[in-house]
């Protein structure tokens, strides 16, 4: 039998792999990190947010982020 925890199967068949992510405050680049490239840290994920934030923006303005550019970059890296 299949350990439930390692291993979860959908009514389709596909089957999905339950991976534990620390809770550490940085739980969606964990996630990231484990889905597109396990050897970058969430701390260099969140400086390549930063850096895309901060190089676009007129995409990235503080009615999208919810605060000041600055603010949410530092935030983002903290």
């Amino acid at each position: 039998r299949t350990d439930l925890c390692n291993l979860a199967r959908c009514k389709r068949g596909v089957v999905a792999n339950v991976q534990k992510i620390p809770d550490d405050n940085s739980c969606l680049f964990h996630g990231v990190a484990f889905l597109f490239d396990t050897s970058c840290s969430p701390s260099a994920l969140r400086a390549h947010v930063a850096r895309v934030v901060k190089a676009n923006p007129i995409r990235w303005n503080e009615a999208t982020l919810g605060k000041p550019i600055d603010e949410y970059c530092d935030f983002i890296t903290d």
